[in-house]
């Protein structure tokens, strides 16, 4: 793994907000965090996101913080190595995505199912990568020089 990318993590916060002589207010709030310590994220919270809410009188109480580890498009082109695709020029996720129809999805039918991905909408405004040839909800697909390890098998990267 490249050191430069640093772990991402999916923050998800919640507490509870006081203003004087206001009914107490429940904020939730979620990000994306790079760091390389999950440690890192409490001290973020607590520098960058509490103080914006105790300014002057007001208070924050309860914090609860979650994250959760997530994969994204970078660390999949370093790991798997995907084709670029020579069929279609495209800018289209650096290049690297084939089409669902046509000679570009004959292209993809050529490989290993082990090497093939497909990006997957979740119909919002999130896109991720999984391995395998999917229909559903499907966007584009890839072919990748390595192909999936097991552990990697049901593992989102995130778009």
């Amino acid at each position: 793994m490249n050191p430069t990318i640093a772990p991402t993590f999916k923050i998800s916060l919640a507490f509870d907000w006081y203003y004087p002589s206001k009914p107490m207010k429940k904020i939730e709030k979620s990000f994306f965090l790079n760091t390389d310590s999950k440690d890192d994220i409490e001290q973020y919270v607590s520098k960058n996101i509490i103080p914006r809410y105790t300014i002057g009188i007001c208070k924050v109480e309860n914090v609860k913080i979650e994250s959760e580890r997530i994969y994204t498009f970078e660390e999949w082109v370093e790991k798997y190595n995907p084709i670029k695709n020579e069929i279609e020029e495209s800018t289209t996720y650096e290049g690297f995505a084939f089409e669902t129809y046509g000679e570009e999805l004959d292209f993809v039918r050529e490989h290993n199912p082990e090497n093939i991905w497909t990006i997957i909408t979740n119909g919002a405004d999130m896109s991720y990568l999984v391995s395998g040839m999917r229909w559903v909800d499907r966007e584009f697909y890839f072919v990748t020089n390595n192909p999936v390890t097991e552990e990697d098998k049901n593992t989102e990267f995130y778009i």
